[in-house]
């Protein structure tokens, strides 16, 4: 073999070993995620929104604000007719 070709293979062989090396680490990071896992629930959150703002108060807005409103959500509505509000 020239020495370009033997540059090439110890590059190889560097680059390969670089690799193994990240890859070994990963797999360490994705063992400590997998014991540390908290307990998972479906219902939790760690952001619970509680403001809806509803822009349109036509056929369909209006109702979808009364819905958001009696479950809860601080509900505020706009339309551009000042009459629907």
């Amino acid at each position: 073999m020239n020495s370009m070709s033997t540059k090439n293979i110890k590059a190889l062989d560097e680059m390969r070993f670089e690799l193994n090396k990240n890859n070994n680490n990963l797999s360490k990071i994705d063992q400590s995620i997998l014991k540390n896992k908290p307990a998972q629930s479906s219902n939790q959150y760690l952001f619970k929104p509680r403001r809806v703002v509803i822009i349109g108060l036509g056929q369909l807005g209006l109702p979808v604000a009364k819905y958001v409103k009696e479950h809860g959500f601080d509900t505020y509505g706009y339309d551009i007719n000042q009459k629907a509000m």
